[in-house]
């Protein structure tokens, strides 16, 4: 999604893509904005789709739990209002360099 200009571009990958019967694997090298904005668009693709994300292990993140899949290895869809879920402002001032 941020490698291709954002929410509008990628559905128009995935819809160019989904007309000439081609599978979409979005996948965010962020684990930011990036990776929730890339979450939600897949929620909204025909059918199940996968997300591809970086396996790595965070001391801290400032979404929490948000960018991390389950047991299953499904990452749920945050609810909330515009990506989902804030960041946590502390854990952003605890990581902060000056």
């Amino acid at each position: 999604m941020t490698k291709v200009g954002g929410i509008t571009q990628l559905r128009k990958v995935i819809a160019l893509a989904e007309a000439n019967g081609i599978s979409v694997v979005p996948h965010s090298a962020y684990f930011g904005p990036g990776l929730l904005a890339s979450i939600h668009c897949i929620a909204a693709m025909a059918g199940e789709a996968l997300v591809e994300r970086y396996d790595a292990d965070f001391e801290v993140n400032p979404f929490h739990d948000a960018i991390d899949p389950d047991s299953s290895g499904c990452i749920a869809v945050p609810q909330g209002p515009g990506l989902g879920v804030d960041p946590d402002q502390s854990v952003i001032e605890r990581l902060r360099v000056d």
